[in-house]
């Protein structure tokens, strides 16, 4: 085996732990959000169905998770789409600071029905398939 190699492999093998790593952040949310996370008991989404009501509430749940974890928050969004299957895809992205590198967390899910959404964002998904939202920290 040459040296290249053995530095290339480290490479490798340093870029799969953070892909790894990476995954594993996301599906902690993902598990968080789908309340699935015995940490976590999130009201919002239950079934096929989230419930705009609570959602906002559980975001402000999980910041605070992140940051008693070390994490400064800049920001979340929230994209909602209304695919042809009469489902809705949810995204949600949140801005964060671990130490000295930034990164984005998106976590997605997609349920049947959203109870209590606001009249201006369901016209606005009514008009235009989607809406994005900012939820301030």
């Amino acid at each position: 085996m040459t040296e290249s190699q053995t530095s290339s492999e480290k490479l490798f093998n340093s870029f799969d732990k953070l892909l790894d790593t990476t995954k594993k952040a996301g599906d902690k949310i993902i598990k968080a959000i789908n309340g699935e996370d015995n940490e976590s008991v999130l009201k919002s989404v239950n079934k096929d169905c989230l419930d705009f009501e609570f959602l906002e509430r559980d975001l402000e749940e999980i910041h605070e998770k992140l940051q008693r974890d070390g994490s400064s928050i800049f920001g979340t969004h929230v994209n909602i789409e209304h695919s042809k299957k009469s489902k809705y895809a949810i995204e949600i992205e949140t801005y964060l600071q671990q130490k000295d590198e930034t990164f984005t967390k998106i976590s997605q899910i997609e349920v049947n029905q959203i109870n209590n959404l606001p009249e201006d964002l369901r016209s606005e998904i009514e008009k235009t398939g989607k809406v994005r939202f900012k939820i301030e920290n």
